[in-house]
């Protein structure tokens, strides 16, 4: 059985991590960070896993459509 993917809330804290095969999706205030390799094969893994990153990457970008954003992020 598979396990469900679950959606972090974007630029919320800094300490969640999500895995989507061995991608990992670090949560952090003002950056979210993407590590790892993901293969997103031709069968149902593959197709759960780019749910996932799909589900994924649609909160970050709601997220971010929402918020008044500066053209660039000072370090």
């Amino acid at each position: 059985m598979s396990q469900k993917q679950i959606c972090m809330d974007a630029y919320e804290n800094d300490h969640e991590v999500i895995r989507i095969g061995n991608l990992a999706i670090t949560n952090h205030p003002d950056v979210i960070t993407l590590e790892g390799i993901l293969h997103l094969t031709k069968d149902q893994k593959g197709l759960e896993y780019a749910f996932a990153l799909k589900r994924q990457i649609d909160t970050i970008v709601e997220k971010l459509k929402r918020e008044d954003l500066p053209p660039v992020l000072n370090a």
